[in-house]
């Protein structure tokens, strides 16, 4: 007997302008996966499950954890990556911030670019700085800023574009998260209403589950600035976050 798995995820707004990828936002719609290491057992998602995923769930896009600090790198990224575009969905990468200065900003953003190329994210996709470690809340608003300006101008200079997720709590106190830009993750008790909706995403729950895959997993959202402006919700696995 084959047994049904499922995978616990966290629940996502977002508000996206992508290219290729339409919809109407309306609360918790699950159109974008973040995924990680953390996630299906550790392994990485095959084209088939990223289909279904698509097919059943609406899925359009999936963001992929890439690095971590100055030297970590994702052992399944690159299988993400590749699958998730063979399913025909949008593919974007994030970094897991350890910064907190300009110096260790650049370094890890340099890293992330590396891993980026090597894991076969295209140039024009997205990395975005996944803000929000003890290392973050060490240090004052004026520094986090620098740092993440920095870490945005190493990325863009590569020919990657940039945004900032972080929680709700730190939203203009913590670091800037400028209008129009931002993923954010707040958790009310009950979903009812679209927030955050001036910022790119809107991270919302961590208890959906979906059959066929397996691990417990986190859900956010971002929205993706390109050519041609659509508003649409994202669903991510997201594997670490604990938004306050």
């Amino acid at each position: 007997m084959n047994k049904i798995k499922q995978l616990v995820i966290t629940f996502v707004v977002a508000f996206l302008v992508v290219i290729g990828i339409g919809g109407t936002a309306h609360a918790a719609r699950t159109d974008m996966l973040d995924v990680s290491d953390y996630n299906n057992n550790g392994q990485a998602l095959t084209t088939q499950q990223y289909i279904n995923l698509r097919n059943n769930y609406g899925i359009k896009a999936v963001n992929v954890k890439i690095s971590e600090g100055q030297t970590w790198n994702a052992s399944t990224a690159k299988a993400n990556i590749s699958n998730a575009s063979q399913a025909g969905l949008y593919t974007n990468g994030y970094h897991f911030a350890r910064y907190n200065s300009v110096v260790t900003a650049q370094a890890e953003a340099r890293h992330a670019v590396q891993q980026a190329q090597v894991d076969g994210l295209g140039i024009g996709s997205v990395i975005v700085t996944d803000a929000e470690s003890s290392a973050q809340s060490s240090v004052s608003k004026a520094t986090n800023d620098q740092a993440n300006q920095a870490f945005a101008q190493v990325v863009q200079q590569a020919g990657y574009r940039c945004d900032i997720y972080t929680m709700g709590s730190w939203v203009n106190t913590k670091m800037t998260v400028s209008d129009g830009t931002g993923w954010i993750a707040y958790y009310p008790y009950h979903v009812t209403t679209d927030r955050y909706t001036g910022n790119h995403a809107w991270q919302f729950s961590s208890t959906m589950t979906f059959t066929g895959l397996s691990g417990a997993m986190m859900l956010a959202s971002y929205m993706i600035t390109t050519i041609r402006p659509i508003r649409i919700k994202m669903l991510l696995l997201a594997t670490h976050r604990r938004p306050m």
